[in-house]
C-alpha cells in the first residue's frame, strides 16, 4: 500500500512558453522518449506535460503501468466495476497520487489539461472524493504514483539535447492507444 498522500497545489500555467530554440511548449503537450534514453525508468516512455511555465515544468508517464491493481495499492479509494491499473507517472514524490479524466462537461474542481482532458494532483481531498471522478460524465480515467519533473531550463536543454520530441495531445493518444506500444506507434511518428 503506498503511503498516504501529500497535499499539492495546482499553479497557474500560461497557455505557451517559448524556448530559447524557438520551439513552443506548452501544457498539454507530448513528450515522446527518443531512442538515445537506452536505460532508466523515462526509457521508452510517452510523458503528457500537465504544468508548462517559465520556472520548470511536470508530467506523466502516460505509458508505464504498475504490476499492482488500484484496488490493491490504494484500497481506500471508492471504485467502479472495472479492474483498473495504478500507473506509474514517474520518479519524483512517489507517494503523490495524480488522477487523469477524460470529461463529457467541464471540471471545475481539477485543472484542464487541453480539450476534455482534466488532471488533479494529490491531495486527501482526492482520495476522498474518488467516487465523483467515475460518474457518468467520466469517459475515462487513471491514476498515477508520482511524476516526472523538470527545473527552470532543464527540459528545453533535455530536448535540445535530443532527449526528448514533442508533439500536441491527441486524447487517443492518453486513454485509447495501447499503452504497451505506444511508445513505438509515436516514435515513429516523429523520426
Amino acid at each position: 500500500m503506498l503511503p498516504f498522500f501529500s497535499l499539492c497545489v495546482n499553479a497557474y500555467i500560461p497557455d505557451v512558453v517559448e524556448t530559447s530554440s524557438g520551439q513552443q511548449l506548452a501544457t498539454g503537450n507530448i513528450l515522446i522518449a527518443s531512442k538515445s534514453i537506452t536505460d532508466g525508468i523515462f526509457n521508452k516512455t510517452v510523458i503528457l506535460l500537465t504544468h508548462y511555465d517559465q520556472d520548470g515544468a511536470a508530467g506523466l508517464i502516460i505509458n508505464r503501468p504498475s504490476k499492482s491493481s488500484l484496488k490493491e495499492a490504494i484500497p481506500d479509494l471508492v471504485y467502479d466495476d472495472k479492474t483498473r491499473l495504478l500507473f506509474i507517472g514517474g520518479p519524483v514524490q512517489r507517494a503523490v497520487l495524480s488522477v487523469l479524466i477524460k470529461t463529457k462537461n467541464d471540471r471545475k474542481d481539477l485543472t484542464r489539461v487541453v480539450g476534455n482532458i482534466y488532471h488533479g494532483l494529490g491531495s486527501r481531498r482526492l482520495i476522498d472524493n474518488t467516487g465523483q471522478y467515475f460518474s457518468s460524465d467520466s469517459e475515462d480515467i487513471r491514476f498515477y504514483s508520482g511524476y516526472a519533473g523538470w527545473g527552470k531550463g532543464q527540459l528545453e536543454a533535455e530536448i535540445k539535447g535530443g532527449g526528448w520530441h514533442t508533439i500536441d495531445v491527441n486524447p487517443e493518444h492518453l486513454f485509447d492507444m495501447d499503452f504497451d506500444s505506444m511508445w513505438e506507434v509515436l516514435i515513429q511518428k516523429v523520426q
